[in-house]
């Protein structure tokens, strides 16, 4: 499951086609990325990470405001602000959807070790015109009682952005179908997690 799950996870796999998947420097060079990579932000560097027989071991970083994108098959990262208050320090984000006036950024926290079985999602919605956070919100792929009020209320604030986006909205309500409605126990890349994962971007004009 864990292993299905950094497979699949925001971070498709790199590397399949020449060159359609890299990371792009502010100065114009490119670093091609390996396909058994996954990749996240942590300490203010881009970091890859690669699976093990001990854990997940980061072998590579790069200073984030150094990187313009990040590009993996038809998904695209961004170095983004973590927050309105510390706009300074940033972090990757993968483009989850983008309207003609919004995006939905997502950047997450992988376990530390092979063991470790929960993702933490930071996710925000940003109004292109002016580069600010409009609403943001956290959750855990958990599907614990207490987890799933944080997924259920991160479900609601992507309907409110987005509700004009047809295809993300059917997309997100067939997730949705999927959350229980009894008590849940341990980990789950279904439900609002799942739908974050998907390998292409949703385009709503």
């Amino acid at each position: 499951m864990k292993k299905l799950l950094f497979t699949v996870l925001l971070l498709s796999s790199l590397f399949s086609v020449a060159q359609k998947n890299y990371i792009l420097l502010k100065d114009g060079n490119k670093i091609e990325i390996d396909e058994r990579d996954f990749y996240y932000s942590s300490f203010e560097k881009v970091r890859y990470s690669l699976l093990s027989k001990e854990g997940f071991e980061a072998i590579k970083g790069i200073d984030i405001d150094k990187v313009d994108k990040l590009v993996s098959g038809d998904v695209t990262y961004i170095p983004f602000k973590y927050s309105e208050k510390k706009k300074k320090y940033l972090v990757l984000c993968k483009i989850i959807a983008e309207s003609s006036d919004k995006m939905l950024l997502l950047n997450f926290t992988p376990p530390l070790t092979s063991d470790g079985y929960y993702l933490d999602y930071s996710y925000k919605i940003v109004d292109k015109a002016t580069n600010t956070i409009l609403d943001s919100g956290w959750f855990n792929e958990s599907k614990l009682p207490k987890k799933l009020v944080d997924q259920n209320t991160a479900i609601a604030i992507i309907k409110k952005h987005f509700s004009k986006c047809k295809e993300m909205m059917d997309s997100l309500s067939a997730f949705e179908k999927k959350v229980p409605t009894a008590n849940g126990n341990g980990y789950t890349e279904e439900y609002v997690a799942g739908f974050m994962h998907q390998d292409k971007p949703f385009t709503c004009n």
